[in-house]
């Protein structure tokens, strides 16, 4: 049975060849050494930390929440989210755990969402997030108006 940092390697290198990127460019994308990379792949090395970890996403393209994942850790904003109520926060997590990806979000839409205080759509946050992760914009401007003033706009 392989360790998670040589499973984390694995899953690296498989993501860096899918985008067909050799460890050199993936290496200059995510300014890092090539061999330092060559080593996580090979399973030598730990999976690097968050910051490094979200360049490497950001290069191959992928969720960096997922290879946050992958690697074992946490984004620091989780972190410190648990750690304001430890407990209920495990138990939590102990009770949906066993939940398929469909029924995670069945449960997640039932959560209200606020941006700035004000209700958002699950539809209009994602949008929010995945602009934000993708780094497509280095700014964001959101002007939200409650619905049914006549005034709705997003301005991005």
């Amino acid at each position: 049975m392989r360790s998670g940092t040589e499973r984390f390697g694995a899953e690296l290198k498989r993501m860096r060849e899918k985008k067909g990127l050799g460890l050199r460019e993936l290496a200059r994308r995510a300014r890092m050494s090539s061999s330092f990379l060559s080593k996580i792949e090979a399973g030598k090395e730990k999976p690097p930390a968050e910051k490094k970890l979200r360049a490497l996403a950001k290069a191959v393209d992928c969720e960096a929440v997922w290879l946050l994942g992958i690697s074992g850790r946490l984004p620091a904003d989780v972190v410190k989210t648990i750690q304001k109520h430890p407990c209920e926060y495990v138990a939590l997590i102990r009770q949906v755990r066993n939940l398929d990806a469909k029924q995670l979000k069945h449960v997640l839409h039932r959560i209200p969402i606020t941006f700035m205080d004000i209700p958002v759509s699950s539809e209009e946050m994602e949008s929010f997030r995945e602009l934000f992760q993708r780094g497509k914009v280095s700014q964001l401007e959101i002007r939200l108006v409650p619905k049914g003033s006549g005034n709705e706009s997003s301005e991005v």
